[in-house]
């Protein structure tokens, strides 16, 4: 996982994670004092890797493919004020 290709840093605001073509075959949990990350392999070697910060409660999400952001938080007009972050 040495090259990032999409790279997506999140403030903090409620965020709920989906993914775009199904589940992935393994995941590796990394905890430090700073943050706590999941690196996710789908089946054709494709990745993710979610970090969550616990100083400030935002994210990071790094893959080697495209990720979609839908800014629901910052629509007043939203009567579910979740953003969603569709994972490749």
């Amino acid at each position: 996982m040495s090259e990032r290709s999409f790279d997506l840093r999140l403030p903090p605001a409620p965020y709920r994670f989906q993914w775009r073509s199904g589940e992935p075959a393994q995941c590796a949990v990394t905890r430090t004092a700073m943050y706590e990350e999941h690196r996710y392999t789908h089946a054709d070697g494709h990745w993710v890797a979610i970090r969550h910060y616990r100083m400030d409660d935002s994210y990071r999400v790094m893959a080697d493919q495209e990720i979609e952001l839908f800014d629901n938080a910052n629509d007043v007009t939203r009567m579910d004020p979740q953003s969603i972050v569709i994972l490749p």
